[in-house]
């Protein structure tokens, strides 16, 4: 994600609707209702105009069990799709097939010893974004909170320039 010029959170704690929407993944006759969803990761592009964040969330399953129990938990599910404009699962090749996942949401399988290789078993669906007026404060406020993960190979402070023997103004 980070490669495609998106800022990337891991361990994120966020607040999503769930039920009364069937837009948002949610059942549109059940009640609405918050839950705590934990994507594995969850980035947005990284840009200046809130309209652009294309927000995405990403689960990813190295074992079958683990798989099959959230994809047991619909409100889960529904809490990423409330959540993020595209929800994928990045799936340890050999695990599942891409089609017991559920189609609203895309496949990635990951090959290789340390999962590096990421094949496109099937893209995640076009959705109108779940927010109406850009991401609500309360996420804002989480991504504020949480740390991004830091670009790989990248100095830390990279985007403040060189360093010169200019005193500051």
């Amino acid at each position: 994600m980070q490669r495609a010029g998106r800022v990337v959170w891991r361990g994120l704690s966020l607040r999503a609707r769930v039920g009364g929407d069937a837009a948002a993944g949610g059942d549109a006759a059940a009640e609405p209702a918050w839950s705590i969803a934990m994507p594995d990761v969850y980035s947005i592009r990284h840009t200046t105009v809130e309209d652009h964040v294309e927000p995405v969330a990403h689960e990813i399953k190295v074992r079958r069990a683990d798989l099959l129990s959230d994809l047991r938990n619909a409100d889960k599910r529904a809490a990423y799709l409330g959540m993020a404009g595209e929800c994928w699962y990045v799936l340890a090749a050999g695990i599942a097939e891409p089609d017991e996942v559920p189609a609203d949401c895309g496949v990635l399988l990951a090959h290789g010893d340390d999962f590096a290789e990421l094949e496109l078993a099937r893209p995640a669906p076009a959705r109108a974004m779940p927010f109406e007026a850009g991401l609500p404060f309360a996420v804002w406020m989480a991504l504020a909170r949480g740390t991004p993960a830091p670009w790989p190979d990248e100095p830390t402070q990279r985007w403040l320039g060189e360093p010169t023997d200019d005193p500051p103004a």
